[in-house]
């Protein structure tokens, strides 16, 4: 009975050292799966700070484009009123030129 109980809690202190070993292995693989799962969010991160300086110099860039847009359109409708009293100024000389013949 004596060397069954010996047997029986070298069995157990076996059983032990396989659990610790299996879970030291499984910490590890966790550790360094977490570690990569770091880095790669700090390179996404990264990654989503350039992609936001690209879309504030593209917001940048179209805006200065709208507003040149906006104003050349404004200057070419002032441009086609000139020109259209003019041309209904000279309508009205012609009008008046005729009627005098």
């Amino acid at each position: 009975s004596n060397s069954y109980n010996r047997w029986k809690r070298y069995a157990e202190l076996n059983k032990t050292r396989r659990q610790l070993a299996v879970s030291t292995k499984l910490a590890f693989k966790q550790e360094s799966v977490v570690g990569g799962l770091a880095e790669e969010n700090a390179v996404l991160k990264q990654d989503m700070r350039k992609l936001k300086a690209q879309v504030e110099v593209l917001e940048s860039n179209n805006s200065r484009r709208l507003e040149s847009l906006f104003s050349s359109s404004e200057s070419a409708i002032i441009q086609m009123k000139l020109l259209t009293s003019e041309l209904h100024d000279k309508e009205r000389t012609i009008a008046s030129l005729e009627q005098r013949m």
